[in-house]
């Protein structure tokens, strides 16, 4: 029996992935484990209060910054604006984010989903918290490819759109 599940597992596996039915148990993982994160952070706050989201900000800055040192390391990723661009699709591919991202200038991006199932969720739980988790991880991550990097919410998401961000150089704000 063992044997047979592992044959099948291997030959049919590939076939489905390619089928695209992997992915949508993907989005469905990714949906779910967003989903127990908003249920669970809104749990927290209802028992400790609000002063949680700082605890939470600072936890997800730490662990962007650590996820970014290492993939700076292993990818040989450099320390300017266009190589944040590099890392910020290394973090949010996984996700099922989408996106246009443009310059405005030599030292801002600027990033605006166009699809976040994270938004999504949070929104469907009744719950705002990306700036504790997407804000806070991205200004960590930034911070690991170089200190003059900063992350600036243009909008904020809402019912019918997407927010926008820029990643800035404060070093070159001034220049166009």
């Amino acid at each position: 029996m063992k044997e047979r599940l592992q044959k099948n597992i291997a030959t049919k596996m590939p076939g489905l992935a390619s089928k695209g039915i992997c992915l949508k148990k993907h989005d469905d993982a990714i949906k779910y484990l967003i989903e127990g994160i908003a249920l669970w952070m809104k749990n927290l706050e209802e028992e400790f209060g609000p002063e949680i989201r700082e605890v939470v900000k600072n936890t997800q800055f730490e662990l962007g910054r650590n996820m970014a040192k290492q993939m700076k390391e292993k990818y040989k990723i450099g320390d300017d604006i266009t190589d944040a661009v590099d890392m910020m699709w290394m973090f949010i591919i996984p996700f099922g984010i989408k996106m246009k991202v443009s310059k405005i200038n030599d030292g801002r991006i600027r990033e605006e989903k166009t699809i976040c199932p994270i938004y999504d969720v949070f929104n469907a739980c009744g719950v705002d918290y990306c700036e504790e988790f997407c804000v806070s991880m991205t200004r960590g991550w930034l911070a690991a490819i170089n200190s003059d990097l900063n992350c600036e919410m243009i909008r904020k998401a809402n019912k019918d759109q997407y927010c926008i961000k820029d990643i800035i150089n404060v070093k070159d704000q001034g220049k166009t």
